[in-house]
């Protein structure tokens, strides 16, 4: 692992550990007030308070993750649910168990060059 990319997680380590947050909105805001840099994020499309579609379109709205790939995750994996995380803005969708159909995504995701 790069020396950046092991300074980055031991600070967001940090965050996570030391800051408590009340939800996934304040935490987003925090990483991104902080001017935390990701090269691609994965999130789960069932969680509480803010579920994985607003949590697209907030990261989508603006800021300097708004082009960056992002993957949905999720146990409901048919072409409805997929075509409602596109629309959200999601890059990719994938089925959550479906290890080789995420690191294959992933792959493909940060192989592309993010438009600016």
């Amino acid at each position: 692992m790069s020396t950046v990319r092991a300074e980055r997680r031991r600070w967001i380590e940090r965050v996570l550990v030391e800051t408590r947050v009340g939800n996934q909105q304040e935490l987003l805001e925090r990483l991104r007030d902080a001017g935390v840099e990701f090269e691609a994020l994965v999130s789960d499309i069932e969680m509480p308070e803010m579920d994985g579609l607003s949590f697209a379109r907030n990261v989508r709205a603006s800021g300097a993750w708004m082009r960056l790939p992002l993957v949905a995750l999720s146990s409901r994996a048919e072409p409805d649910d997929v075509a409602r995380g596109r629309d959200a803005g999601f890059t990719d969708y994938v089925a959550k168990y479906d290890r080789d159909a995420l690191l294959s995504s992933l792959r493909e995701c940060l192989s592309s060059p993010i438009a600016a």
